[in-house]
């Protein structure tokens, strides 16, 4: 909210959003810059997004939104390629992670690609704590996820999650 030069109360406009986040989970590449391309306003960026970094959700415009995400460089032959360019389509009111998963040195055997995966968000009462795995490593076996009360606590004889795969 703010004030025109009258004095007079004005309110910004609501405006429907969805929210996203980015994940880089490339290990053979740098820093990468990711950008939607097709419109300013509420058109997350992120600079230099290194291997395993991962960011806030921030606030999208909804509906069809064209990505693209380049290499990190001051060499302007560097970056004006682009690892990736794609279109998404956004949902209003949802979280979504945009996932950079594979390899995207030529010949890799898991081509890199994008994972738009939906973030529904739970319900959970003030005492709780909601937990999700994702196993995001291309061409490796599925993976059991244990939890214990410490780092050093014995693993129990069931895993929490059961052969997780790739999303």
């Amino acid at each position: 909210a703010g004030c025109d030069e009258d004095g007079d109360l004005v309110l910004a406009p609501d405006e429907p959003h969805a929210f996203t986040r980015f994940v880089h989970a490339v290990p053979d590449t740098s820093g990468m810059d990711w950008r939607f391309i097709d419109q300013i306003e509420n058109s997350p960026e992120w600079f230099n997004l290194t291997f395993r970094q991962f960011t806030p959700y921030r606030a999208t415009t909804p509906g069809e939104r064209h990505l693209r995400i380049f290499p990190k460089s001051t060499d302007i032959n560097v970056t004006q390629q682009h690892l990736i360019d794609t279109v998404l389509t956004l949902a209003e009111d949802t979280y979504y992670t945009i996932v950079h998963v594979g390899h995207s040195r030529a010949g890799a055997a898991s081509p890199d690609h994008i994972l738009l995966i939906e973030d529904p968000i739970p319900t959970i009462s003030a005492t709780e704590v909601a937990i999700r795995a994702l196993h995001l490593a291309t061409g490796q076996p599925t993976v059991d996820v244990f939890q214990t009360a410490t780092t050093t606590g014995t693993l129990p004889a069931c895993p929490t999650f059961s052969g997780v795969g790739l999303e």
